[in-house]
């Protein structure tokens, strides 16, 4: 799994041949809205592995949920939007817009940040767009990622800002680091090429090891600011994260209709609780009509498949 560690911080066709770029865009967009939204668009993988989406508190500890979207590996990036849709959308209040775009709505109050990690897909530009950001993070957290790629060239590793001046974006191949491909090497050199122009877009970078550290001056992310990191390599380890602004209103509650308990669960949710999920709204119409999810066995082991239909927003 790709992940930032302890500290967990549109998209066209790139050509293969090993210049190959994977890239994941984290962008954030105008304050106006109230709700917490992020928009993800995606690019094709090369390689067979699974992506996370992971939703952390203001203290980047992560909050509960399984988000994991397994990829079966060279697929177009219609068919990588439709995967992850169709594992989360019984879990996260999402739209889908039938090509390579993602919206994960009604986000919780709780969530601070929001990642997404690839384990080891090596895919070509995703990208990110939330509400105005004022920090993110990307990381490279492994003692040695593969120099190579799926097609057996120099792997190439990215990062860079997006905001209202534009995206900088910077490269580095493991041939330009002689193959030495841990995480701290990777980032400072990522670092030395991205940090002295980043103040002409608003942005500040810290080295921090094996991630880079980003701050931006909320003046220059009115309309969209973000970060962009990625990795051919077919190594897990690579993984980015952009603060998701405060939103408003109140949460989602449903009314439980049936739940099923496996593994062994021997308490789960009757007929008529009242449950919450991980969604924020302004209005009962923003949450979903019905919902279905497998939840942690409430008392011992085990699990609980849980339906329940909309009850109010609060």
């Amino acid at each position: 799994m790709c992940t930032v560690g302890s500290r967990v911080l549109m998209s066209e066709r790139a050509h293969r041949l090993g210049l190959i770029v994977a890239l994941i865009t984290l962008v954030a967009v105008a304050p106006a809205l109230a709700r917490k939204t992020a928009k993800l668009t995606v690019g094709d993988p090369t390689n067979k592995g699974s992506v996370w989406i992971i939703l952390l508190d203001e203290n980047m500890l992560q909050l509960p949920g399984d988000y994991e979207v397994e990829i079966s590996g060279d697929i177009t990036p219609e068919a990588k939007a439709k995967a992850i849709y169709d594992a989360l959308k019984n879990k996260l209040s999402m739209e889908y817009d039938g090509g390579i775009g993602l919206t994960f709505k009604n986000l919780d109050n709780q969530v601070a940040y929001i990642q997404l990690s690839d384990g080891g897909t090596g895919e070509v530009p995703d990208k990110w767009y939330v509400e105005t950001t004022t920090q993110a993070t990307v990381a490279f957290q492994n003692s040695r990622f593969d120099p190579f790629d799926a097609y057996r060239q120099p792997a190439v590793f990215t990062a860079g800002i997006v905001t209202d001046v534009g995206e900088l974006t910077v490269r580095i191949s493991s041939q330009e680091l002689n193959f030495q491909t841990s995480g701290p090497i990777i980032c400072q050199a990522l670092f030395q090429r991205l940090a002295p122009r980043a103040p002409q877009y608003g942005a500040q970078i810290q080295y921090a090891g094996d991630r880079l550290e980003i701050y931006f001056d909320p003046n220059y992310t009115v309309t969209a600011g973000g970060v962009v990191f990625g990795t051919t390599s077919p190594s897990p380890g690579c993984s980015g994260a952009v603060q998701v602004p405060a939103g408003g209103g109140g949460n989602c509650s449903y009314i439980v209709k049936k739940s099923k308990a496996l593994g062994g669960c021997q308490v789960c949710p009757p007929r008529g609780q009242i449950v919450s999920t991980l969604e924020s709204c302004d209005d009962v119409a923003d949450c979903r009509k019905k919902t279905k999810a497998t939840i942690a066995c409430p008392r011992g082991p085990g699990s609980c498949t849980v339906a329940s239909k909309r009850h109010t927003c609060e």
